[in-house]
């Protein structure tokens, strides 16, 4: 059974970083990054009808607050920087890989995946691996939002995924609104 055009919904997967490698106000940036993108979403009733949303957070650990479902029933968790000095990116993205591969059927278009970060990696093996997995995956979009201080090695990194790193502070709910409309329209034309 295939779902028609106008049933099929858009999956999102917001991947934050809320690791103690960054600095209180990097998390500050990343955290209002994500409230205008969720803000955006919802602010237009057409687009949120057609988002599920899921929200994964990583510092020492990968969790998921926010499991995929319609944005518009989301209950937003309080978001707290995690004290550990761990970055563990690779295991929340193979989380992600893991989701999209389980939860996504007939009724979905392609994942948008839009990961929230300063970049650092303490998981290399793991994100190596999540580089597999992920490129294994058919993504509409996979798009890093970073802090400012995304420079050398780090952008490098988040470079073997994707050539969209766009800076955090610039996403405003304005822009996610237009940015989303065009993710659905794209997508109803494929």
């Amino acid at each position: 059974m295939s779902a028609t055009d106008s049933s099929k919904r858009l999956p999102v997967y917001i991947v934050l970083d809320s690791s103690a490698k960054e600095t209180p106000e990097q998390f500050e940036e990343l955290e209002q990054c994500f409230f205008n993108i969720y803000n955006g979403i919802c602010s237009n009733s057409r687009i949120a009808s057609r988002i599920d949303l899921s929200l994964i957070t990583y510092g020492g650990e990968a969790y998921n607050p926010i499991p995929l479902g319609p944005v518009t029933e989301a209950t937003m968790p309080a978001l707290r920087q995690d004290s550990r000095p761990k970055a563990v990116m690779g295991t929340a993205l193979l989380k992600v890989a893991n989701m999209v591969n389980m939860e996504l059927g007939s009724g979905y278009y392609h994942p948008v995946v839009m990961i929230l970060t300063n970049g650092v990696v303490t998981d290399k093996p793991y994100f190596k691996r999540a580089i597999n997995e992920l490129s294994g995956c058919e993504f509409t979009l996979l798009d890093f939002f970073t802090t400012a201080a995304v420079a050398g090695t780090e952008k490098i990194n988040l470079e073997r995924l994707s050539d969209n790193i766009f800076q955090a502070s610039d996403f405003s709910e304005e822009i996610c609104g237009e940015y989303f409309e065009g993710l659905l329209s794209k997508s109803s034309e494929e």
